[in-house]
């Protein structure tokens, strides 16, 4: 012990090399931005009330914002501008919510006989098949007796979780409004105070092309998808006409609305026209049919036409919008399956300029040519 500490004292204390050095600050980083990361979405998990609209309205504030910048270039003020922008969605929400409302309540009320339709092709199936009944006494019990009717007691529970329901629906609805009014409004003076904050030129500059991108991409992505949606939307009310398919026009706009959420909405929509044509029709085959064009109509909507439409640059990685769209559905649900893909955007953008990829130099991928070297 004696001969080390005077090694120590003649050769001073011990430190590590450069590059031990730099692994630990590097991993210390790593972890202070997971548990930020962490922080942050757990923040965002018990913060629901306040920040899904909050969201909502910044990405429909920024696909608006080009509008409000020409009708503001025409000579309106801001405050106008944003007013009317602000009626506009709320119409739409309005006009979308009373068409969805009054035809699917009355669907819903046919819950039993929906219920009685499928428990007869379970029946059949596991007749076919010859499997056990233990799986339908299961599913009895679990019901109980009458599981299938609608009582009174139930319509009043229903009642009461409405009038429970509607205060954090007015605080909600109250958040978006006042978030997509004023970030319209001050959203030129919200960029001058963040480009403010950039000391340098060249970080003002790439802070400034942030918001640029961002705008455009989300603006540009959510007009066009909107477009699609609601073509989408009227094929399938034409095709499910076509097929006899009662309530042809309220499935056309509900198809358009769920469409927003890529492989979710589609999924729930072909489980909601195979139980309606399972009501609708006799044989079990034409639930198939019904459901089997709706899938059909879906995958040539996301094979041919929205590739085309909305172009290579902006269309996104399937893995990436499965994985932001998932995370998004555990963490908020409904609201953030429609979220998903414009929060994916914003973050596409922003890293693009935060982390720019690096340039390959021209005829890099070229393949080349096999030969004897020049002479000398």
């Amino acid at each position: 012990m004696a001969l080390i500490r005077m090694r120590e004292r003649r050769r001073g204390p011990y430190r590590p090399p450069a590059s031990a050095e730099r692994m630990i600050e590097t991993g210390s980083r790593i972890a202070l931005i997971c548990l930020f990361l962490f922080a942050f979405f757990l923040i965002l998990s018990e913060a629901m009330f306040f920040f899904a609209p909050l969201f909502a309205a910044l990405i429909i504030a920024l696909t608006l914002g080009p509008i409000a910048s020409r009708l503001e270039l025409l000579g309106l003020p801001a405050t106008v501008a944003a007013a009317l922008l602000l009626l506009a969605i709320l119409l739409l929400i309005a006009g979308i919510v009373t068409a969805l409302y009054v035809p699917l309540s009355a669907w819903l009320e046919r819950g039993p006989e929906i219920w009685k339709k499928v428990e007869e092709m379970l029946a059949s199936v596991r007749e076919q098949l010859r499997s056990v009944s233990e799986a339908r006494e299961d599913l009895e019990d679990a019901l109980g007796e009458g599981g299938a009717t609608v009582k009174m007691s139930d319509r009043m529970e229903s009642f009461t979780s409405a009038l429970t329901l509607a205060p954090a629906v007015a605080g909600q609805l109250l958040i978006f409004v006042g978030t997509f009014y004023f970030f319209l409004v001050t959203r030129h003076d919200l960029r001058r105070a963040a480009l403010s904050f950039c000391m340098s030129r060249g970080l003002r500059c790439r802070v400034a092309r942030i918001f640029r991108d961002v705008e455009a991409d989300v603006s540009s992505y959510l007009v066009t998808i909107a477009i699609i949606n609601a073509g989408f939307g009227a094929c399938v009310a034409v095709a499910l006409a076509l097929l006899g398919v009662p309530s042809a026009p309220l499935w056309g706009l509900l198809a358009a609305v769920l469409n927003f959420a890529p492989y979710l909405g589609p999924a729930v929509m072909t489980m909601i026209l195979f139980l309606v044509g399972l009501v609708s029709f006799e044989p079990i085959s034409s639930a198939f049919v019904v459901a089997g064009v709706f899938v059909a109509m879906n995958v040539m909507e996301g094979q041919f036409v929205t590739p085309s439409f909305v172009g290579r640059t902006m269309t996104l990685n399937p893995f990436m919008v499965f994985v932001t769209l998932t995370f998004w559905l555990w963490l908020w649900g409904a609201i953030g399956a429609f979220l998903a893909v414009p929060l994916l955007l914003i973050g596409r953008s922003t890293v693009a300029h935060l982390i720019p990829r690096r340039r390959e130099p021209r005829g890099a991928d070229r393949p080349r040519k096999r030969g004897l070297p020049a002479a000398a």
